[in-house]
């Protein structure tokens, strides 16, 4: 038989795991996008163009692979000097994009989350450190304007959602 069966390729080694790799998150950001958390395992395997076996051999359960969704978004931001409305409207745009797995990452309590959740707080002690911000805000005031915004974003039809709720958090988070 040749090395291409049903039209896929037999990737072997470190670089082509990586790849496999980024093509799952890729197809899973997509297909949660389109169709919820609810969709099927082997739909993002499909999209991927990879094997099952490949998908689990990365990812046991679709909760790791909603982590390593926001991983990469958390990735995006790293690095980046944003001041806090540049960072609330990056957190807003993610949230469109990935509104059904917020929950899952909030009611997912294994390393992988809690690591993101204390990764997602050291950006925003950087922020608080950059901004002229009152003085009584903390991490955790920011961290819940975080989830306020991305919730909202992610459950409003509106199209203006996340600027207002936006306006609303800056109101009460910057100086009077």
């Amino acid at each position: 038989m040749s090395d291409q069966r049903a039209g896929r390729k037999q990737n072997r080694g470190p670089a082509a795991a990586a790849d496999n790799r980024r093509a799952l998150v890729r197809a899973a950001r997509e297909l949660f996008t389109e169709q919820g958390f609810a969709v099927p395992f082997s739909a993002i395997a499909r999209r991927a163009g990879v094997g099952q076996a490949s998908l689990y051999r990365h990812f046991p359960d679709k909760s790791s692979l909603g982590i390593a969704v926001f991983d990469e978004n958390l990735q995006s931001l790293e690095g980046l000097d944003l001041g806090l409305h540049e960072f609330l409207e990056t957190i807003a745009g993610q949230a469109r994009v990935s509104a059904s797995l917020l929950e899952v990452l909030i009611s997912t309590q294994s390393p992988a989350a809690l690591e993101l959740a204390a990764r997602l707080r050291a950006l925003i002690a950087g922020i608080l450190e950059r901004e002229r911000l009152d003085q009584s805000v903390s991490i955790d005031d920011v961290a819940a304007a975080v989830s306020m915004i991305a919730f909202h974003t992610a459950s409003s039809p509106a199209s203006d959602a996340a600027s207002r709720a936006i306006a609303i958090v800056e109101q009460g988070l910057l100086p009077r």
